[in-house]
């Protein structure tokens, strides 16, 4: 092309140099976690069936997890790891609560969206799909 026209190129927008960054996504990761501590409560409280070490277990994910991932993080794909790392943990919440569909779904849903939103759609076939 000449001088007077500039070189257009097609920048790839799911690639990894174009993740959101770091601090971007830890208050949404905060609220994220404090959301689903919520719903632990109103499914489990009151229930003397849930251990000491359940209850735990949910602290350190709705408290400490969004804290140390956010502090251990540095790059883009720190953040996919954390994101892969989110889905393993809801998948978890989902097989406490049950198998309420309702919660299931709307877990599933709100996972997919963060990595679309993270990735694009070639993320989201890795992530889910191949989990690598």
């Amino acid at each position: 092309m000449g001088k007077a026209s500039p070189h257009i190129t097609q920048k790839n927008v799911f690639s990894l140099d174009n993740l959101t960054n770091v601090k971007a996504n830890y208050p949404l990761r905060v609220m994220c976690c404090l959301f689903v501590f919520a719903l632990h409560i109103s499914l489990f409280w009151g229930d003397e069936s849930i251990s000491i070490a359940l209850w735990a277990v949910l602290l350190l994910h709705g408290f400490v997890y969004p804290h140390v991932s956010y502090y251990f993080s540095t790059t883009s794909e720190h953040e996919l790891r954390n994101l892969q790392i989110d889905s393993f943990c809801y998948a978890f919440c989902c097989a406490i609560w049950g198998g309420n569909f309702f919660l299931i779904a709307l877990i599933f849903s709100a996972i997919n969206m963060s990595i679309l939103s993270a990735g694009g759609r070639s993320l989201i076939y890795l992530k889910v799909f191949v989990f690598k």
